[in-house]
C-alpha cells in the first residue's frame, strides 16, 4: 500500500515539480541586463596596462587585440599552442588573452587570473606538467562557456540563486524514487563542480557552497581536471584505450568530467558528435595562451 502511495505521488508531484523550476527559472530571468560588452563605449586594458577606449568611430576591439598581441610579443610572450606540443618549457608563465568581446567581464577576468597566478600552486600540490597545465586551463574556460555561458545563462543563474528551491525539490523527488542521495551533492558554480578536491578544499579552502566566486572555481576546476587526466591516462593503460593520445585529451577527458566515463571505457564515446565536447572546443578558441620567457615574473 505504501509503495501503491508513493507511486501515487509520484505521477501527481512530478509534473508539478516540473512546472515550479519553469516558474523559479522565470522570475529569476526576468530583468536580466544586457551584457556590458554590448555597451557602444568600453575600456579595455593590454596586457601591460595600456588603456583603449572601443568605441564607435574609434579603436575597434580588433585593433585592441592587435595592439595586445604586439605588446605581448615585444616582451618575449610567445603563442602557446598544445598540438604539436612544440613548447618544453617547464618554467614559463603564462598570459590568457581573451579573443572575444563576450567574455571580457570582471568574473570570467577574475577566474583565467586565477588560472595564471595560481599555477605554480597547482603544479607543486598535484606535480604536474606545466604544459599539461596549459591544455587543462584552455579546457578550464572551454567548460566554463559550456556551463555556465561565462557565468550569463539564465540556468546557471537560476541555480545560483534559488538553492533553497532546488534543495526543497530534490528532498521531494528523494522521497518520491526511495533513495538515500544526499540532497546537498548538487553541482555548483559556473562550471558545475560536484565535490571539491580534497587538495584543492585544504589547501585553498575552497568550499562547495563558495563555487560561485571565480577564483575557487577556477581552483576546484583545474584540480579536478587534474585529477580527472590522471584518471584518464590510468585508464588508457589499464583498458588498453589506444585511441586516446595527448593530441587527444581534450576529445576524452571530458567524458569523465561530466560522469560518462562508461562510453569511454566501452569504446562508444563519440567525441566529434558530441554537443558538450564541440561546444567546449568552440569555446577553447576564444582564448589565447601565451608563455613567458623561463623564470620571468608573471603579468598578474
Amino acid at each position: 500500500m505504501f509503495v501503491s502511495l508513493r507511486r501515487h505521488l509520484s505521477s501527481v508531484l512530478r509534473p508539478l515539480l516540473g512546472a515550479g523550476l519553469v516558474w523559479i527559472a522565470a522570475s529569476s530571468a526576468h530583468g536580466v541586463q544586457e551584457h556590458p560588452f554590448r555597451e557602444p563605449v568600453q575600456v579595455f586594458h593590454t596586457p601591460y596596462g595600456m588603456p583603449i577606449m572601443v568605441r564607435t568611430g574609434g579603436p575597434t576591439y580588433d585593433e585592441y587585440l592587435k595592439t595586445s598581441r604586439e605588446e605581448l610579443k615585444s616582451h618575449g610572450y610567445q603563442e602557446w599552442r598544445w598540438e604539436g606540443q612544440k613548447s618544453k618549457c617547464t618554467t614559463c608563465p603564462i598570459f590568457i588573452l581573451p579573443k572575444e568581446r563576450e567574455i571580457e567581464t570582471a568574473k570570467v577576468y577574475a577566474f583565467i587570473r586565477a588560472l595564471e597566478t595560481k599555477r605554480d600552486d597547482l603544479l607543486r600540490l598535484y606535480g604536474s606538467d606545466p604544459q599539461e597545465y596549459n591544455l587543462l586551463a584552455q579546457m578550464a574556460v572551454g567548460i566554463l562557456g559550456r556551463e555556465s555561458e561565462f557565468f550569463q545563462s539564465p540556468r546557471y543563474r537560476v541555480k545560483e540563486n534559488a538553492q533553497w528551491a532546488i534543495y526543497l525539490i530534490k528532498v521531494v523527488q528523494i522521497y518520491l524514487e526511495g533513495s538515500d542521495r544526499d540532497p546537498e551533492l548538487n553541482s555548483r558554480g559556473p562550471t558545475q563542480i560536484k565535490i571539491v578536491p580534497e587538495k584543492i578544499a585544504a589547501t585553498f579552502g575552497v568550499k562547495h557552497e563558495d563555487l560561485y566566486i571565480p577564483e575557487n572555481a577556477a581552483l576546484a576546476t583545474m584540480g579536478y581536471l587534474i585529477e580527472a587526466l590522471a584518471e584518464l591516462k590510468r585508464r588508457v593503460t589499464l583498458n588498453h584505450l589506444t585511441f586516446v593520445t595527448p593530441d587527444s585529451y581534450a576529445d576524452y577527458l571530458p567524458y569523465i568530467y561530466f560522469g560518462s566515463k562508461r562510453q569511454l571505457l566501452n569504446g562508444t564515446a563519440t567525441p566529434d558528435r558530441n554537443i558538450y565536447i564541440r561546444d567546449m572546443r568552440k569555446y577553447m578558441t576564444w582564448i589565447e595562451i601565451y608563455e613567458g620567457p623561463a623564470r620571468s615574473v608573471p603579468l598578474h
